[in-house]
């Protein structure tokens, strides 16, 4: 997955979330919304990434969490 497919993903979840928003499903709108902030997130940390580099093993393990503060605390 590219950044490209990551973003694309973020935008699917946000509109799916205000849709179960409209609907008034407000626990799968919750659930929705932090995984688009995850998707979001994770099309940043493809940004800090260099085509070309050698992934260090750690950083690389990191940015496949699904874990707030360890992908706000990402430092790539």
């Amino acid at each position: 997955m590219n950044r490209t497919d990551l973003q694309t993903l973020a935008a699917e979840r946000i509109r799916d979330a205000q849709q179960l928003l409209l609907s008034g499903n407000w626990s799968g709108a919750y659930y929705l919304g932090g995984h688009a902030v995850e998707c979001g997130l994770k099309a940043l940390i493809a940004k800090l990434t260099n085509q070309y580099d050698f992934p260090d093993k750690d950083r690389n393990k990191d940015s496949y969490a699904h874990d707030i503060v360890t992908l706000t605390t990402w430092n790539g």
